[in-house]
């Protein structure tokens, strides 16, 4: 390997090209289908689906946009929407998913995004220095670069912000359209592609998508690569049962009827064995591992070896990687580089640079081998189907996603190559090797995308997804954005111990008391390590931890502690916009008029409060508070007060904390605490953990109040 190896997953950029006859891609397969259901020949079937659409009333919708003169005027037009977008074309602008066009950079290129190139390249440097100082246990520079690209970011997503906001220069409605539309296409087709591939999963959200699919694939795969491919490897011929039995798989999801599911066997039943298999084999890596088991087994297993030996020049190995090899060589070889910086000049001469470059090596010369089968199967010209509306897919392996990324699981896989869950170094291996197909076969569909938009071939690598988080377990929540995991790689850097990962408010729980955040995490860390070793978690266990930190809390609130409540600043009243009956500052004339006699006299705010809830959320069950108080003087104080601010309950009270600090709550305020809303304020944390393992509290109860 002399020479740089040729791309495995890519095209040339002169086979990504725009496509510009839409209406004679749907005539050729509108007459592919015709045909085989009529038992008729391709021109008979062109000449009545070409007679079908003059008589039928669809017609070329009419749009209004707003274009700019040379002098930058805008002003409205009205157009066809077919020639609106064969002009876009003929002048050689980009056109994105909004159908906002721009003109291309080759004739003017935008300053916007001349920074945030400028931008997205230091913050990559950012990172890697980040990842570097982490590596080498320096918390203070890994702090502070994390910091700087983390700002860098906030920089270029604050552009997108800023076209939405009418009160910026930078205001441009289109603008925030064009970037939303874009990112959420990327996505959508990251976890399209997951799907399919790694677990069958195609979104035939009606007939009409199934059909339509099948005949997309009969008219555009390579036929005579794939008959090569199909013999070369033996590869499974499958009946139009065996075909049809894997698409109920997807349709059964969204829709169910006998006379449509035999209509989609009828027409597989007019395919020969070679269209049978490119349906099912096309972008389907798990219905190639299905039906070819022992095939796929070798595949994986090759790709996903480890070598100690082989290589021969160790940097000459390593750069003639194609994209997306390395990644997947770190995952390989995670124990040799576990907490190091992999720098390859410093590591010349080692045996661990040897095992990488080894380990290389073989991933490259083992995509070459099988180079013909992705092509064949994955880089074709066959997008998923329904990417605009990929919101309302079921997912079987996308198990988190958001506007700008996806997160698959290949759990499925260890299970079939191992035969059971296992968290080994050679599992690691196995699903990154699956990981890496997948994610190489997105790059090579996203060059599909930007091609279609016009973009030029030079740009074209801006838009694509990069393997950022390996996490060994994932645990989502009920709760939008929400999850927790351990990541054991990032970027290519291998920790020496993963890394928790928190995302989502009540799971980072800054507010909560730390000794609760320690229990919870506690949990987390329970989850984690006994799952990866094997076991089985107990719920019984967490909950009854839950369950003595719930009564905990109780016991402290009786015995006086008052660092489980939340803490807040009472202000002067000039400090406030609503007057003193409406904003908090009712609570110093309220400590004033009742308490102060009692238990002393705080001073004039500005001071520290303590935020006590309480159960007097009605007129009633406070009349019933008051009429139980012993302090008889304290309880027609209060009612006084409530009568002259016209007052039916009182939510909290806000009690000073330089008169509660280190003492008791004063007895009145004490019998009216709403234990369980701060109980459950300060546990939310664990209940969230609790459910995401399937435990969920009875309405209104605590845990400890279930019998644990």
């Amino acid at each position: 390997m002399e020479n740089k190896t040729p791309m495995i997953f890519k095209k040339n950029d002169n086979e990504y090209t725009l496509l510009t006859n839409t209406v004679a891609t749907y005539m050729k397969q509108a007459a592919a289908y015709v045909a085989k259901m009529n038992n008729i020949s391709i021109e008979e079937a062109t000449k009545l689906v070409k007679q079908t659409v003059k008589k039928s009333d669809i017609k070329n919708p009419e749009v209004k946009y707003y274009t700019k003169d040379h002098n930058g005027d805008t002003y409205q037009e009205t157009n066809k929407l077919s020639n609106y977008v064969k002009e876009t074309i003929e002048s050689g602008e980009i056109i994105v998913p909004s159908f906002t066009t721009y003109v291309h950079p080759t004739v003017k290129k935008s300053l916007h995004a001349e920074f945030l190139q400028d931008n997205i390249n230091k913050r990559k440097e950012d990172k890697h220095k980040a990842f570097v100082y982490k590596q080498e246990n320096n918390p203070d520079m890994f702090l502070y670069y994390n910091t700087l690209q983390k700002t860098r970011k906030i920089f270029n997503n604050s552009l997108s912000g800023a076209y939405a906001a009418k009160g910026t220069i930078l205001y441009n409605a289109s603008a925030h359209y064009t970037l939303t539309s874009m990112t959420r296409s990327v996505t959508s087709i990251g976890n399209a592609i997951t799907e399919t591939m790694v677990a069958s999963n195609k979104h035939f959200k009606d007939f009409e998508t199934t059909v339509n699919y099948i005949t997309t694939v009969i008219t555009t795969y390579e036929k005579d690569r794939f008959v090569k491919v199909l013999k070369k490897y033996n590869l499974h011929l499958p009946t139009p049962e065996e075909v049809h039995k894997r698409l109920l798989l997807s349709t059964k999801k969204y829709w169910e009827s006998i006379k449509y599911e035999g209509k989609i066997l009828d027409y597989l039943k007019k395919l020969s064995k070679v269209e049978l298999a490119a349906v099912l084999y096309t972008n389907d890596m798990n219905a190639i591992k299905d039906h070819n088991d022992e095939m796929m087994r070798t595949f994986i297993g090759t790709l996903s070896k480890r070598c100690t030996s082989g290589s021969e020049d160790n940097i000459r190995d390593i750069n003639n990687s194609p994209e997306g090899v390395m990644n997947l060589v770190y995952h390989i070889c995670a124990p040799d580089i576990k907490g190091m910086n992999v720098d390859f000049k410093k590591m010349a001469g080692t045996e661990t640079l040897n095992i990488l470059a080894s380990t290389a090596r073989n991933v490259t010369k083992t995509l070459i081998a099988y180079s013909d089968f992705i092509r064949a199967c994955f880089i074709t010209k066959i997008m998923p189907p329904t990417i605009a509306h990929i919101k309302d897919m079921f997912r079987e392996a996308i198990v988190l996603s958001d506007t700008d990324s996806t997160c698959g699981a290949y759990d499925k896989w260890i299970e079939w190559y191992f035969g059971k869950i296992v968290f080994n170094d050679e599992a690691v291996g196995v699903s990154a090797a699956v990981m890496t197909i997948t994610t190489q076969v997105i790059d090579h569909y996203l060059k599909m995308f930007t091609s279609h938009m016009n973009i030029p071939p030079e740009n074209r690598d801006l838009i694509k997804m990069k393997n950022e988080y390996f996490w060994d377990l994932f645990t989502s929540t009920n709760v939008s954005k929400h999850y927790f995991a351990n990541v054991r790689i990032q970027e290519g850097s291998v920790f020496a111990v993963p890394d928790l990962e928190l995302k989502g408010v009540h799971l980072i729980a800054s507010k909560v008391n730390k000794e609760i955040r320690d229990i919870a995490y506690g949990m987390i860390d329970y989850i984690h390590t006994t799952l990866s070793s094997g076991g089985k978690i107990s719920l019984n266990k967490m909950a009854t931890l839950t369950a003595d930190t719930e009564r905990k809390i109780i016991e402290d609130i009786k015995n006086g502690k008052t660092d489980i409540f939340k803490l807040e600043k009472l202000k002067e009243e000039s400090a406030y916009k609503l007057d003193r009956t409406k904003s908090p500052y009712i609570h110093h004339l309220l400590w004033e008029y009742v308490f102060k006699d009692k238990y002393g006299d705080p001073g004039e705010p500005t001071y520290m409060v303590v935020n006590i809830p309480t159960t007097l959320s009605s007129r009633r069950t406070t009349q019933e508070y008051l009429d139980k108080l012993e302090d008889r003087e304290i309880a027609e104080r209060l009612r006084t007060f409530m009568d002259k601010y016209k007052k039916d309950s009182i939510g909290s009270f806000r009690v000073p904390l330089n008169i509660v600090a280190g003492k008791k709550l004063p007895e009145e305020i004490y019998q009216a605490v709403n234990f369980y809303k701060v109980v459950t304020s300060n546990l939310n944390i664990m209940y969230l953990i609790l459910e995401s393992c399937g435990f969920f509290r009875k309405p209104d109860m605590l845990v400890s109040e279930m019998g644990y």
